[in-house]
């Protein structure tokens, strides 16, 4: 299978591309290699080869969730520049109507 200047073409109007002859002669060579590798990759005999997701093996590598305390309201709102009735006070950014 071979990508013409013209598929490009086809493929740019449906795409809403508009492309000068240059890059369609470029489009088309860089589509071609791409199917040329992929023809590579099909002629590989995978038959004894056990489909897998990664190159890798992997184990779950998330630690236990432990409860742990947390911080005081107090000490988190110490650190804020202007607080109101407990909460941050931040400067509005909404003009009411």
């Amino acid at each position: 299978m071979s990508i013409t200047s013209q598929d490009v073409e086809q493929l740019a109007r449906v795409a809403r591309l508009t492309l000068n002859e240059e890059e369609k002669e470029q489009f088309a060579s860089q589509l071609n290699y791409i199917i040329a590798h992929i023809d590579k990759l099909k002629a590989i005999d995978t038959a004894g080869v056990a489909p897998s997701l990664h190159a890798v093996s992997l184990q779950n590598v998330m630690r236990a969730d432990v409860s742990q305390p947390s911080w005081s309201k107090e000490s988190i709102l110490a650190n804020a520049p202007q607080t109101q009735e407990g909460f941050f006070h931040v400067p509005r950014i909404m003009e009411e109507e």
